[in-house]
């Protein structure tokens, strides 16, 4: 396909003339005569002759299509060298995405038309408009970030669940250097429920969350690990910290409470190691702690 555009087969024209409907912007870059050939042209940039030295308008056509971030980038990829070699067989084809200066995604797609000496000589640049695409990708994205959060989420108090502290004690708490775990159990669901209906219980259970997401931070993560029970995990913070963020949670559950006028406690097991550990026997650990603590307090196990 060396010819001018002008000199084109029917068949070709017919080629050109769907691929016109198709693209913003079409063209035939002839690398070796350093000409810049538009068949369709999107651009006030371009001259309106039919042959200009491509070496000449490429930085002025870049300059006024593309936004100030993504210049240098498509500069670069439009090259004759860099075109050269990624074109470097006839089943090559070289794309980039960029920002417009109308901020839009632009792709740019290059394909190769002619060979000579074992180089690419000519080139067909091809430019469409992929805004709609994108935008849809990313609304694509944002939805499944939220399904995932969703997913990790227990719907009654808004912590982590179990699935997720499954998620993390195989991939984050394997790098933790210390660990600690507390272990929530709530001291009257059971008669809440049974005295005032599952609603009350439902409001004691959500008051009790956010007293133990009042103590979360970057190493500090709170989940529902079932009816009644809540488990903060402690990374890489001595022992002593753990007795603190005890007493801030029964401080500040207190408070909900008088608040709320539902009287709410919890029993708190603790547990703790230093790396080598595993965060599921010190999980079972903290539960032993709880329940032992339930006993010498003579509170209901359940």
């Amino acid at each position: 396909m060396a010819a001018e555009p002008s000199d084109f087969t029917p068949s070709s024209e017919l080629l050109f003339e769907r691929m016109q409907a198709l693209y913003d912007a079409i063209y035939v870059l002839d690398l070796s005569r350093d000409r810049l050939i538009p068949v369709k042209s999107a651009d006030a940039a371009v001259p309106s002759e039919r042959r200009m030295a491509y070496s000449s308008v490429l930085s002025s056509v870049v300059c006024s299509a593309v936004c100030d971030e993504d210049r240098p980038m498509v500069l670069s990829f439009l090259q004759p060298d860099a075109i050269r070699a990624a074109l470097s067989s006839p089943e090559s084809l070289s794309e980039m995405v960029f920002l417009s200066c109308r901020h839009h995604w632009k792709k740019i797609t290059l394909l190769p038309l002619s060979f000579k000496g074992g180089q690419v000589s000519q080139a067909l640049y091809l430019l469409h408009d992929c805004s709609f695409v994108r935008s849809q990708v990313e609304v694509l994205r944002r939805e499944n970030t939220r399904l995932r959060e969703v997913s990790e989420r227990d719907a009654l108090t808004d912590l982590f669940n179990r699935s997720k502290l499954d998620a993390m004690i195989e991939t984050e708490y394997r790098g933790l250097h210390s660990c600690g775990v507390l272990f929530f159990d709530v001291n009257s669901l059971k008669q809440v429920n049974d005295q005032q209906g599952h609603a009350a219980g439902d409001v004691l259970l959500r008051q009790v969350a956010d007293s133990i997401r009042s103590i979360t931070s970057r190493n500090v993560q709170a989940y529902r690990y079932g009816g009644d029970e809540f488990i903060a995990v402690v990374g890489n913070h001595p022992i002593s910290y753990m007795e603190m963020l005890v007493e801030l949670c029964e401080s500040r559950l207190a408070l909900l409470s008088r608040r709320s006028g539902m009287s709410s406690s919890v029993t708190v097991g603790r547990s703790y190691a230093v790396a080598p550990f595993s965060v599921r026997d010190l999980i079972r650990l903290a539960d032993a702690d709880m329940y032992e603590r339930k006993r010498a307090a003579r509170l209901p196990l359940r």
